[in-house]
């Protein structure tokens, strides 16, 4: 909804400020409960890893990317340094790249405005080494054992800003764990920086494949197929302001007849539906005749 309002509100100067608060403080808010459902996943095996070989540099640039404003907004320098060979490792990429933000964010987080934050990549035999180094706030030295500990947190400033759940670092040991890897922190005390090292097991690069064309960006069919209707209609308007032509259905039922009827050129649909679950929707469009080419989500 905020980026339907931000989209539709393009320009105005008075609506700009509440808006950016809004998306601020709602991609804050995923971020903590998805720590948080990430630590009870992990623990209960839910996990499962989707792992392909990986250029590491694109990981650390995803990382990068998304963290890049919020250093920029400090004053901070954000440096990669790293030689122009290519390192793989096997991962699954969404979860390596958050493990990778999941350490940045806490540089930015804890390192004072003006400050500097290298990220450096090299070659360690066996290994891949990744490296994040801070000039910031620094760990007292009883607190470094326990940091990748479940809520576990250094003091916090009396105005609270720098406040979290302390789960962070949690969930990347384990997530690195997973990957067959191991992950340490050093600190040479408080207001003498942080460094955090991952270490993950290399590969060979993958075989080269031809990559398919990309189609042109051109208006399509869409179905959207959810009984949650906040979550049909907010997809529904941001989709609609990207210029397709989207319909909504809030039971399976609704859901079959409009396929039928409209031939939506691709569906998205929840699982968990009342009456028929989501998985027998498609398995219906992809017996029906004039629905079995509809690509579906």
């Amino acid at each position: 909804a905020s980026e339907v309002l931000a989209l539709g509100y393009a320009g105005d100067p008075q609506a700009a400020v509440p808006i950016a608060m809004l998306r601020r403080q709602s991609e804050h808010l995923a971020r903590l409960l998805d720590d948080l459902l990430d630590v009870t996943r992990i623990a209960q095996g839910r996990v499962a890893l989707k792992q392909q070989p990986i250029e590491i540099g694109t990981v650390v640039g995803q990382a990068i990317e998304t963290v890049g404003p919020l250093a920029q907004a400090k004053s901070q320098l954000l440096r990669l340094e790293r030689d122009e060979t290519l390192l793989y490792v096997s991962g699954d990429r969404t979860r390596l790249v958050q493990s990778v933000t999941n350490v940045l964010q806490n540089s930015v987080k804890f390192t004072q405005a003006g400050g500097e934050i290298t990220v450096a990549v090299r070659d360690a035999g066996p290994d891949v080494e990744l490296t994040v180094r801070d000039n910031g706030a620094g760990i007292r030295a009883e607190l470094v054992p326990r940091v990748f500990d479940l809520f576990v947190q250094s003091e916090r400033t009396p105005d609270r800003s720098q406040g979290g759940l302390g789960i962070g670092l949690s969930v990347v040991k384990r997530l690195v764990e997973m990957h067959g890897g191991a992950v340490r922190l050093a600190s040479e005390g408080e207001a003498r920086g942080t460094t955090v090292t991952i270490r993950l097991p290399r590969v060979d690069p993958p075989a080269v494949l031809a990559k398919p064309p990309v189609p042109a960006n051109a208006s399509r069919r869409v179905l959207i197929v959810d009984d949650s209707t906040d979550a049909a209609d907010s997809l529904a308007m941001l989709l609609a302001l990207e210029g397709h032509d989207v319909a909504t259905a809030y039971t399976a039922a609704a859901a079959l007849e409009t396929a039928e009827r409209l031939q939506p050129e691709i569906a998205f649909i929840d699982i968990g539906l009342p009456q028929m679950d989501g998985y027998e929707v498609a398995r219906r469009l992809r017996a029906s005749d004039r629905c079995r080419t509809i690509k579906l989500v």
